[in-house]
């Protein structure tokens, strides 16, 4: 769902379906109509979310090697390592990046939120702007 592009049908369905919840629910007293109203109402903000729009041509580094930085450091991780993104996600307006840095091992989770612009070049992808970024759950601070 996360990482699909904007798609004016599937936006429309959702749209549809979201309305229908909340009404449904609203008359019949229902809370059980919120929940895919709800889940087309996440659909659709990941849809016109900065995250959604990264996620595509993020999907191009996938299961490749990559150099990540945040605020223009490297990620804390040991000296040396490769790192590999295994997976790219949007939920809502979260862009949810899974890093492998020893080969078999598991992945570690980069979530940026609310990234701005992005510029994509053929082996690059830079995000220009984000309210915050968490590597393995913890706030990176900003490098001066």
């Amino acid at each position: 769902m996360g990482s699909t592009a904007f798609r004016p049908a599937a936006a429309a369905v959702a749209a549809v379906v979201a309305l229908g919840g909340l009404i449904a629910s609203a008359l019949t007293s229902h809370v059980l109509f919120l929940v895919p109203a709800i889940v087309a109402l996440l659909f659709l903000a990941t849809s016109f979310s900065g995250a959604g729009r990264v996620a595509k041509p993020l999907q191009d580094f996938r299961n490749r090697s990559a150099e990540v930085r945040v605020w223009g450091a490297p990620l804390p991780v040991p000296s040396g390592a490769t790192i590999t993104i295994t997976s790219v996600k949007a939920l809502g307006a979260g862009l949810h990046v899974f890093l492998q840095v020893a080969p078999g091992g598991s992945s570690t989770h980069l979530k940026v939120a609310q990234p701005g612009r992005a510029q994509v070049l053929a082996r690059q992808l830079t995000i220009e702007s984000a309210r915050y970024v968490q590597w393995a759950g913890k706030r990176l601070p900003r490098v001066a």
